[in-house]
């Protein structure tokens, strides 16, 4: 999971109370720092739930992105702003893929999972559509 903010963290909470192996990566080292901690630094999730989580070991937060490498699937979940024109920012995005992705040999065995219908505005790509790679 790239990315543990307040899309990122809820959703690999999700998948670990599922019984999935969960790695989260963010740029802001305090995240994984907190996490591990037992700490939620987002409103609605409570220590408790993520303490929980962590004490399974089930799931990791870390800040190195060599960490996903023994990933099978990648999901990204960053900020997409509007902008004063309500068209999103994709900055967030395109620095993720500039930073993280140039190098895919690094990650052969992971599976990327693009799904566009909540960050690309309709003219751009139709609705729902998948890049896998």
């Amino acid at each position: 999971m790239i990315g543990l903010g307040y899309v990122g963290l809820p959703l690999a909470l999700l998948f670990e109370e599922s019984g999935f192996p969960v790695v989260g990566f963010d740029v802001d080292p305090e995240k994984p720092r907190a996490l591990h901690a037992g700490a939620s630094y987002i409103r609605h999730i409570g220590p408790e739930r993520v303490a929980t989580a962590f004490r399974r070991g089930r799931i990791c937060a870390t800040s190195d992105f060599a960490d996903l490498a023994e990933c099978d699937a990648v999901l990204v979940c960053v900020p997409a702003p509007l902008g004063r024109h309500r068209e999103p920012d994709l900055s967030y995005i395109r620095s993720t893929a500039d930073r993280d992705f140039r190098d895919l040999t690094l990650y052969a065995q992971a599976r990327l999972v693009v799904d566009t219908r909540n960050l690309v505005r309709p003219s751009a790509l139709p609705s729902g559509t998948l890049v896998r790679a």
